[in-house]
C-alpha cells in the first residue's frame, strides 16, 4: 500500500496546517513540472511523469480530513475503517433535518416542474428562495461542525505526537469515528448542496 506520509516525507498524524502541506507539495512537485523536464529523455519525462502523480495522489489524500484519517487509520491498522451504517445519537437529528429540507426541495421541484400557470410558476420561485434560504442555513451549521471537527482533531494530533502504542491503540478508536463524522458531513453537505442548486435552477 502506498504512504502518502512517506511521499511527502512526513510522518503519519492526524493533521497537518494547510498552507504548510501546501508549501510542501509545491516544493515536491516543482522539479516533475512538465516544463522542466519535456528536453529530457522519454524515460526521464516518464519519470517525471510518475513522481507527479505520487505526489498529486499524495497531497490530495492528506490536504483533506477525511481522506487523511482514512488513510491513517488503514496504515496503522493494516485495513480500512469501517463503514458504519448507523447514525450517532447525536448527530440523529442533523441527519432528521437534512433529510426533511431535501425531501422539501424535492417536492417543491416536482411542483415547480409540472406548473404550467405562470403566477403559480411565481409562487413556487418564491417557495424555491426560501427553502433554498432554509438550505443555506443548514449548510451553515454542517460547516460549524466541520470546524468544531477539525479542531477535535487539532488536539487528538497534540495526543498523538507522544501518545505510547496502549494509547495510540485507544486513539486510532477515536479517530476512527472522527472519520465517520467527517463522512456523515461530506455526504449531507453534498446532498444539501445538489439540492440547493436544484431550487436555483
Amino acid at each position: 500500500m502506498t504512504d502518502h506520509f512517506l511521499t511527502f516525507s512526513l510522518p503519519r498524524r492526524p493533521w497537518f496546517e494547510a498552507e504548510a502541506l501546501r508549501q510542501s507539495y509545491l516544493a515536491l512537485s516543482a522539479p516533475a513540472h512538465p516544463d522542466r523536464v519535456h528536453e529530457d529523455s522519454p524515460e526521464a519525462r516518464r519519470r517525471a511523469q510518475d513522481q507527479s502523480t505520487a505526489i498529486n495522489a499524495a497531497y490530495q489524500c492528506l490536504r483533506d480530513p477525511k481522506e487523511r484519517l482514512r488513510h491513517l487509520l488503514e496504515l496503522e491498522r493494516g485495513r480500512p475503517p469501517e463503514e458504519i451504517q448507523s447514525i450517532p445519537p447525536a448527530m440523529a437529528q442533523a441527519m432528521m433535518e437534512v433529510g426533511r429540507l431535501g425531501n422539501e426541495a424535492d417536492a417543491i421541484i416536482r411542483r415547480r416542474q409540472a406548473e404550467t400557470s405562470v403566477l403559480l410558476k411565481a409562487v413556487s420561485i418564491e417557495e424555491a428562495r426560501a427553502a433554498h434560504e432554509r438550505i443555506c442555513a443548514m449548510l451553515d451549521t454542517l460547516n460549524q461542525w466541520q470546524a468544531h471537527l477539525e479542531a477535535e482533531l487539532r488536539g487528538a494530533d497534540g495526543v498523538w505526537q507522544n501518545a505510547d502504542a496502549a494509547a495510540r491503540e485507544t486513539l486510532l478508536a477515536a479517530l476512527e469515528d472522527l472519520f465517520r463524522q467527517f463522512s456523515y458531513a461530506r455526504k449531507w453537505r453534498g446532498q444539501l448542496e445538489e439540492k440547493s442548486f436544484q431550487l436555483l435552477l
